[in-house]
Formats: structure tokens, C-alpha cells, sequence
């Protein structure tokens, strides 16, 4: 048989689930015969070794122009979101545009892989043998919760036991990677430096109203060691993107590149503002700390209240998320710095 894994939601609910899901799967149940393909956005692939075939969803319009939502994608049928205000959003998850996905997806899948297939969608619910797939699992006592991916305890609808998780291996490319990125940046990357990516999501800025100030929160800190600020954008429409001013920037949509600078770099300093956002996850999954810095609004979500369980069971490589309240590191400065010496 040959299984293909489709995932059209959020990153952070590919890395911290999808993915694991289907990787223990298939390490338990895989046949002599059976085939993986994996089906994600650019890049992914990194966190899918295992799979047979890896199919970028990022190549088709169908996904691109649809809005990642948890294990689902949504469309916004009554205006422009660039434009119209969130709370006037008419949030459309299931019609034409899921089915214009999955048309691509399994016209694609035909073209190259011939024989029998199965095909598992994130946006929908799905058993087999006995491990769960899809949005349905986020069901806890009829009321669907999205949220609920970040209960920090076993047989929690995220059900973590059903998850395997290992380091993503770089060393076949990092070097490839690094020497290009060298020829675009003045910073030595063969010496001790600080890797900064910042993150913010159209339509989700009112979740958390506080600014961050860059400039007094990296200028001291510059002295000590140099600093590479990181624009990423993944060219999906409204997903969380990273962008400074008026700052020396290296820009990406590569995940390659982005988690080379991660491994690279003596400290990972990540900061946000609206939401918890899964770039804080990136560093761990090459075996370095992520120092997260969000305001006090952020860190009293779940989101972030779930760290110290995702650093116990998922993150044991090495790296491990540190969360560090802005207010707080605002007002004590110096001993923010002193964390990194």
C-alpha cells in the first residue's frame, strides 16, 4: 500500500504532532511493500526522513491562497484580509477550496507514484491502527479546542504517546548552506554569534498589544557578541512572517537556511508579539536552547505554560525552550545579559 500523509494546517501543529504521529506510524506499522509520501509546505521534508516521497504543497495556488488554521486551512470569502478588520473575517474551513487541495494533491500523487494509495488529510479525522489523524482529535467533551494540543499531560487529546520526535540531522548540506549565506553577511559565522528572528501574523496583532523594542533590547547585548537579524516569510498567505528594520538582515523562505543559522549560532534570542509562535520550537529540533522573549500576555497562555512539558517529552536533543517575560527583561537588563556570557 502506499500511504500519503497530506498535512494543510498550521507549522507549529506539524512539528509539535502531525509529524510525529506519522513518524511513529510508519516506524510501527510499515510494511515490506509499503510506501510513505509525505505531502507539506517548502521545506519540510527536513523533518521527514523516514518517507519515501515528499510532495511541496508550497508549488500549487490551491494551497498557497488559503490561510493555515491548526490542522485546517480557511478561506476568508467576504473581503480582502489585508485590509478587512479580523473581527469582520467570515471564516470559511470547509467547501471548494479544501477540495481544490486535494484535487492537486491526488492528481500530483497519481503522476509519479503508480499502484494503490491511501490518502490521510490533517483536516480530517481519521484511526489507523490505533493511532489518531487529523483536526477531530482536538475534540474534548464535544467542544472542539484547538488549544488543547498543548495539555501538558499523557492520554490528553494530543495524546503524545502516539508521537515520536528526533533531531534533524544537517550534515549533509550545512556546510553548502553556510558558505552561502557567508557570501551575504558580514558576521563570521565560524565565530560565537546571535541569531534573532522576531515573528508577526496579519490579523492577529490584538491578541497581545505590546510593542517590542528591539533596539534597547539588543544594543547592549551587541557589544558582547554580534547580532544577525532574520527576515523569514514563508509565502503562504498570512502566515506569521519576520521582519526588521533598519538593521543588518539576512532573508529567507528556506528552512534550511533558517535552521543551519540556528545551529550555527552560540545563542537562538526569539521574540514575538501577538501570539506563541512556532519559530520558538526550530532551535530545539537541531539540539540548541531557544531563549523566547514575549510579553506577559503571551507567556500566560498555554501555549507557553506547556513549555516545560514539550521540553521534558518532545525536546531531548539538547535544546530546550527558555521563556523570558519582555516587561521583566525590560526592567532588569543586566540580568537578562548575563544569561549569556
Amino acid at each position: 500500500m502506499n500511504y500519503v500523509f497530506a498535512m494543510i494546517g498550521e507549522f507549529g501543529y506539524e512539528v509539535l504532532n502531525w509529524h510525529g504521529v506519522v513518524r511513529k506510524w510508519a516506524t510501527y506499522n510499515k510494511k515490506d511493500g509499503d510506501t510513505v509520501t509525505i505531502c507539506s509546505r517548502n521545506g519540510l521534508e527536513l523533518f521527514y526522513d523516514f518517507a519515501d516521497n515528499y510532495v511541496n504543497l508550497s508549488q500549487f495556488d490551491s494551497f498557497n491562497k488559503t490561510i493555515a488554521d491548526v490542522f485546517d486551512a480557511y478561506i476568508v470569502p467576504n473581503g480582502d484580509v489585508e485590509t478587512l478588520p479580523r473581527k469582520e473575517w467570515i471564516i470559511k474551513r470547509n467547501g471548494q477550496h479544501i477540495d481544490d487541495i486535494k484535487t492537486d494533491v491526488i492528481n500530483h500523487v497519481n503522476d509519479i507514484i503508480p499502484g494503490e494509495k491511501r490518502f490521510v488529510w490533517s483536516c480530517d479525522f481519521e484511526e489507523i491502527n490505533g493511532f489518531h489523524f487529523g483536526k477531530q482529535q482536538l475534540v474534548y467533551g464535544g467542544i472542539y479546542d484547538p488549544e488543547l494540543i498543548y495539555r501538558g499531560e499523557f492520554g490528553s487529546p494530543l495524546r503524545i504517546e502516539e508521537n515520536l520526535y528526533n533531531e534533524i540531522n544537517l550534515d549533509s548540506f550545512i556546510t553548502e548552506v553556510k558558505e552561502k549565506i557567508q557570501k551575504n553577511v558580514s558576521i563570521n559565522l565560524n565565530e560565537p554569534f546571535i541569531l534573532t528572528q522576531t515573528a508577526f501574523r496579519k490579523g492577529y496583532e490584538l491578541r497581545s498589544t505590546v510593542k517590542i523594542d528591539h533596539d534597547t533590547l539588543f544594543d547592549e547585548l551587541n557589544k558582547k557578541y554580534p547580532i544577525l537579524f532574520l527576515d523569514f516569510n514563508s509565502g503562504r498567505k498570512l502566515d506569521s512572517f519576520s521582519k526588521f528594520n533598519d538593521y543588518e538582515t539576512y532573508s529567507t523562505d528556506n528552512l534550511k537556511e533558517q535552521l543551519v543559522l540556528m545551529k550555527l549560532s552560540k545563542y537562538n534570542i526569539l521574540t514575538s508579539e501577538g501570539d506563541y509562535r512556532s519559530h520558538f520550537y526550530l532551535p530545539c529540533f537541531v539540539g540548541k536552547d531557544s531563549h523566547v522573549i514575549a510579553a506577559n500576555d503571551i507567556m500566560s497562555r498555554l501555549s507557553a505554560t506547556s513549555c516545560d512539558f514539550y521540553n521534558q517529552y518532545v525536546f531531548t536533543f539538547g535544546g530546550q525552550i527558555k521563556n523570558y517575560v519582555y516587561e521583566d527583561v525590560i526592567n532588569n537588563l543586566e540580568e537578562f545579559y548575563g544569561v549569556f556570557e
